[in-house]
């Protein structure tokens, strides 16, 4: 009786001893994703969004553009009396200022067209070339659409009218033109255009224009 007795004692105590030194229970990998953030989802949180930030236009800055243009040339006013319209063609350098979501760009262009006149006081000249030199500003409206930039312009104007004969005049002025410059591929667009220069020429106050024209833009 006693030896049973003991015997139950004994493995009493050896199954509480057991049951204590027992290794904890693992985490099974289903419970531990639940508990640990997954890396992959914190990693997609915090990069960055290339689409969102290619379609904004504030992280989209340029440096500036060069332009190619032709144009209308229409004589306004007394100047009509003088020279005929013709063709004409231009070169623009701009640099950017400011940015979006209203650029200021600093400018200058120059603009030839031939014309033809048979007027008195171009004396034995039926033919005239003449030169404009513009300095100024462009201010650009890009938040609207980064592909849709509507801008208008002015600043100061110098044109020269060389005739084939021994007749030349030459004035400053003043030029104003607005635009809408299409993108038609990346770093290229077009912008149809309408430019108004006066100046002092022919001992008049003032000598009118309009320039109606294309212009392609190169923007870096």
């Amino acid at each position: 009786m006693r030896t049973a007795l003991r015997l139950a004692v004994l493995v009493a105590v050896a199954a509480i001893l057991g049951g204590c030194a027992s290794p904890p229970a693992m985490m099974s990998p289903s419970s531990a994703s639940i508990d640990r953030p997954d890396s992959q989802e914190r990693y997609e949180s915090w990069r960055p969004d290339p689409d969102r930030r290619i379609s904004d236009p504030q992280s989209e800055s340029q440096l500036g553009y060069t332009g190619f243009g032709v144009h209308w040339v229409t004589p306004d006013g007394d100047a009509r009396d003088r020279l005929d319209d013709g063709p004409g063609v231009s070169v623009t350098v701009g640099t950017f200022l400011t940015q979006h979501p209203f650029a200021l760009a600093a400018e200058v262009a120059g603009y030839g067209s031939p014309h033809d006149s048979d007027s008195s006081i171009a004396a034995e000249s039926e033919n005239f070339f003449v030169t404009r030199v513009l300095a100024g500003g462009r201010l650009l409206w890009t938040g609207l659409s980064k592909d849709l930039v509507p801008y208008a312009r002015g600043g100061w104007l110098y044109r020269w009218d060389n005739g084939d004969g021994d007749f030349e005049d030459g004035g400053g002025g003043y030029y104003l033109g607005a635009g809408l410059d299409f993108t038609v591929a990346p770093g290229l667009s077009i912008a149809p255009q309408v430019l108004f220069t006066s100046s002092e020429l022919f001992g008049t106050d003032e000598t009118d224009e309009f320039l109606y024209g294309l212009e392609f833009h190169i923007n870096y």
